[in-house]
C-alpha cells in the first residue's frame, strides 16, 4: 500500500511529467522562429495617371530586357554584357530576398547591395491618332552605411531608353516622380 508521502510524490511527479509534455507539445506546434524578415517595402507613391493603364511588376526580370540590362550595367560597369542576366540576382537581389542591408558583412557568399522593390509601367494616350506614351519606373533600395532608395525612369518610343535616375529617400523620390510624370512627353524626348 502506498502511504501519503509516496502518493504525494507520485502526484508531484505526474504533474511535472504532464507539465513537461505540455511544454513540448506547445513547442512542437509553435512555428519555428526564422531569422530576420526580408520582406521588401512597398512604394508609398505608385505612379498614377487618370485614364492611364498602370501595370505593376513584382520582379525586375519580368520587365523588358533593356530596362534591367541598363540598370545592371550601370550598377556593375565591369560586368561583361553577356553575363548580366546570370549575375542579375547578385547585382540586384529579387524582391523579398536576403540582401546586404547594412555595412556589416556576414561570412559566406557576398549578398547584393541593392534590392528590387517594385516596377511600374504607365501607358497614356494623349490623342487617339497618336501612339501611346509609355513610361517605366523601377524602384530599388540600396544598403550599406546609409540606406537609400532610387527610382529609375525610362521612356518607350521605338526603343526603351533611360531618362532619369533619382536616389535619396522615399518622400523626395515621390515628389520627383510626380513632377516628372506631370511633364509633357516632348520635354524629355531623347
Amino acid at each position: 500500500m502506498i502511504g501519503p508521502d509516496k502518493a504525494g510524490v507520485q502526484v508531484g511527479m505526474s504533474l511535472r511529467g504532464g507539465l513537461a509534455v505540455a511544454i513540448l507539445a506547445v513547442l512542437a506546434v509553435s512555428p519555428a522562429r526564422a531569422g530576420p524578415s526580408y520582406q521588401s517595402p512597398e512604394v508609398g507613391c505608385p505612379p498614377q495617371d487618370d485614364g492611364a493603364k498602370v501595370r505593376r511588376f513584382d520582379s525586375l526580370e519580368a520587365m523588358p530586357e533593356p530596362i534591367w540590362r541598363s540598370i545592371a550595367a550601370a550598377l556593375e560597369p565591369g560586368e561583361p554584357a553577356d553575363r548580366l542576366r546570370a549575375e542579375l540576382p547578385d547585382i540586384i537581389a529579387p524582391r523579398d530576398a536576403k540582401w546586404q542591408l547594412t555595412d556589416s558583412v556576414e561570412p559566406g557568399k557576398p549578398l547584393a547591395w541593392r534590392r528590387f522593390i517594385r516596377g511600374f509601367s504607365v501607358e497614356t494616350r494623349s490623342h487617339p491618332s497618336l501612339p501611346p506614351r509609355k513610361v517605366w519606373y523601377v524602384w530599388l533600395e540600396h544598403g550599406g552605411m546609409a540606406y537609400t532608395r532610387s527610382v529609375s525612369i525610362f521612356k518607350e518610343g521605338r526603343t526603351i531608353k533611360p531618362v532619369a535616375l533619382f536616389r535619396g529617400h522615399e518622400d523626395t523620390l515621390c515628389s520627383l516622380q510626380a513632377s516628372f510624370q506631370a511633364l509633357p512627353f516632348d520635354v524629355y524626348k531623347l
